[in-house]
């Protein structure tokens, strides 16, 4: 493959961060001058477990790639703290605003829930997060199901069991979904009461922004989340976003109560939600900065 890429035209796009697969992209890259973009939007690779990766990501990832997309103001500036000459373009995450949905389908009233979709197992805290709010939000008297979306074991899955009996909440509120297809997620997203992106206190959440961010503002429903890393610079709480305090799952659950008990307040973020990321989130908005970014390197 590398030897039909022309050095002059063709730029390489990798998204790999810290495997070896990158170095031997890099590697190849510079013996046949080809121009190298990467894409960060992740880093969190600064504990004891992780330092191969660490080595990768901060040694030739940052210093011999030609230029890198990243997700947030935190990866920008710690990628030119390690190379000030290294080009960047900072994009968020992004959606496809041009095609159309689902139509909604009207939800009975004891059927509302919160949706979360992602990899279980590897956000578990995150799920187990939602769970426990929900559970206080149930003991208001608001019956919130949870439905969940995302590959999931059968140790993760009995710790939802367990969580679910200790806070009392009832197992049949709790739907796993497993893997979906992308119209089966459309049409969960779409008729979800609300979504939840829990955060941490941790140089992870920091430097991330959630890809479902987007996927979940397309929807037009009411995101609950914490003001945190690039989140923070970009959504305005009870504009077009709601914050709940980091690590707090009864804060949360009152932000949940207060969206069933302020109809006003539910539809104007829901509004706002969709009108700025339609704008902001919608890929068709950068194409002219990504490719004056590419013409450029």
């Amino acid at each position: 493959m590398f030897r039909k890429f022309s050095k002059n035209d063709d730029i390489v796009y990798s998204y790999n961060h810290g495997n070896l697969f990158n170095v031997y992209i890099i590697l190849l890259c510079k013996l046949f001058n080809i121009k190298l973009v990467q894409e960060i939007n992740e880093w969190y690779h600064n504990d004891l477990n992780r330092k191969l990766e660490k080595r990768i990501i901060e040694g030739p990832l940052v210093k011999k790639s030609n230029g890198a997309f990243v997700i947030s103001e935190t990866i920008e500036k710690k990628a030119l703290a390690i190379n000030p000459n290294l080009k960047l373009l900072k994009i968020p995450v992004l959606e496809d605003f041009s095609r159309s949905w689902n139509v909604e389908v009207e939800q009975k009233a004891s059927e509302k829930y919160c949706f979360w979709m992602g990899d279980v197992d590897g956000y578990q805290n995150d799920v187990f997060f939602i769970l426990k709010a929900c559970s206080e939000v149930n003991r208001m008297g608001i019956p919130l199901h949870f439905n969940i979306s995302g590959p999931c074991n059968n140790d993760t899955l009995n710790r939802i069991k367990e969580i679910a009996n200790q806070f009392d909440y009832p197992p049949h509120f709790i739907k796993l979904l497993g893997y979906i297809s992308e119209e089966e997620l459309n049409t969960y997203c779409n008729n979800a009461f609300l979504f939840v992106v829990p955060l941490w206190d941790d140089e992870r959440s920091k430097s991330r922004f959630p890809t479902k961010i987007a996927s979940f503002m397309r929807a037009s429903k009411p995101i609950i989340t914490c003001n945190i890393g690039e989140i923070s610079n970009l959504l305005t709480d009870m504009v077009n976003v709601l914050y709940y305090q980091e690590g707090d799952f009864k804060d949360l659950a009152l932000k949940i109560k207060r969206l069933f008990d302020d109809n006003e307040l539910y539809e104007r973020i829901s509004n706002e939600s969709y009108s700025f990321a339609s704008k902001y989130f919608n890929y068709l908005s950068y194409s002219n900065k990504i490719k004056l970014f590419l013409c450029n390197l």
